[in-house]
């Protein structure tokens, strides 16, 4: 919902949204409430134990359509600032859901269409909100960016623990493999990492 949320709030605004100079580029877009759909359907699924399932809409949409249909909720059109389309840029992205729909029955329902017209409806409610408490657009946008950053340091900082935490427990396992050996003695099952005195904090 990111890309929704940026353009409708650049459009909703008077700014200037970026699109690539390729008509062809297409984009699978997913509404909230059909993915919503689909965890509980896996939770609630018994007879699944294990497994990866893709949750998408599976029905690429042209992205000149989404801006399209943007203009009409908001009433308002756009300006459009095209860019040229990197290398690195796939023309069409697709969710595979087949194994989603065999499995536990996911079923996305809701067309792009309806789905931003829903997102308009929600986002004026969250912007007079936003206004009442004195946000801007830009700060509305800087705050959310600075919470996935925060997220993201956060993930790296546990990644990083973790590693520290696992060649901790490795070391003693293999410390006391040697200790074993040298008193003659056979080595006892290694105790989990969980129980292996930890030399690093983790929150």
């Amino acid at each position: 919902m990111l890309t929704p949320r940026l353009r409708h709030a650049r459009i909703a605004h008077g700014k200037a949204v970026p699109m690539y100079d390729e008509p062809r580029l297409q984009r699978d877009f997913t509404f909230v409430d059909d993915i919503v759909d689909g965890l509980l359907a896996v939770a609630n699924a018994s007879h699944i134990t294990s497994g990866v399932f893709n949750l998408g809409h599976s029905k690429p949409e042209f992205v000149s359509d989404l801006i399209g249909h943007l203009e009409q909720a908001l009433g308002k059109q756009a300006e459009v600032v095209v860019k040229p389309l990197p290398k690195t840029e796939l023309l069409v992205t697709s969710a595979d859901i087949s194994g989603s729909t065999a499995a536990f029955g996911f079923h996305p329902t809701t067309s792009l269409e309806h789905g931003l017209r829903k997102f308009v409806s929600w986002y004026r409610g969250y912007q007079l909100m936003d206004t009442q408490r004195g946000f801007s657009l830009e700060r509305s946008q800087a705050n959310f960016f600075h919470a996935l950053r925060e997220e993201a340091s956060w993930l790296r900082h546990r990644s990083a623990q973790t590693h520290a935490l696992r060649r901790a427990g490795i070391w003693q396992r293999n410390h006391q493999h040697r200790l074993d050996a040298w008193q003659g003695t056979k080595s006892r099952a290694w105790p989990p990492l969980s129980k292996v005195k930890q030399i690093t904090r983790v929150n």
